[in-house]
C-alpha cells in the first residue's frame, strides 16, 4: 500500500475538527463558531470533506465498522448536547 497525497490531507482536516470541539468545550466558543449549530455543521462540512478525499476504500472491513459505529455513537452525542443547548438557551441561561 502505497502512501499518497490524500493520506496527507485528510489527517489535518480531522485534526481541525478535534481542535475546534476541544476549543469549543473549553471556552464555549471559537472563532467562526459561536454555537452547538456552527460546531455541528464544522464537524460535518470537515468530516465529510476528509471521507470524500480519502475515498471509500478506506472504510471497508472491520475498521470501516469502526468507524461506522463511531460516527452514529458521535452523532448522538452531538444531538444531544445540541438539544441540551437548545433547552438551556430557550430558559434564558446557557447549558455550560
Amino acid at each position: 500500500m502505497r502512501i499518497g497525497w490524500r493520506d496527507g490531507v485528510a489527517p489535518p482536516l480531522v485534526s481541525a475538527i478535534v481542535v475546534a470541539h476541544i476549543g469549543y468545550l473549553v471556552r464555549g466558543s471559537v472563532p467562526f463558531v459561536q454555537d452547538s449549530r456552527g460546531m455541528a455543521a464544522t464537524g460535518l462540512v470537515l468530516g465529510r470533506a476528509a471521507v470524500a478525499i480519502v475515498d471509500r476504500g478506506a472504510f471497508r472491513g472491520t475498521w470501516g465498522a469502526a468507524a461506522a459505529a463511531f460516527a452514529v455513537a458521535s452523532g448522538a452525542r452531538w444531538r444531544k448536547l445540541a438539544r441540551t443547548r437548545l433547552a438551556g438557551s430557550r430558559a434564558g441561561h446557557s447549558a455550560h
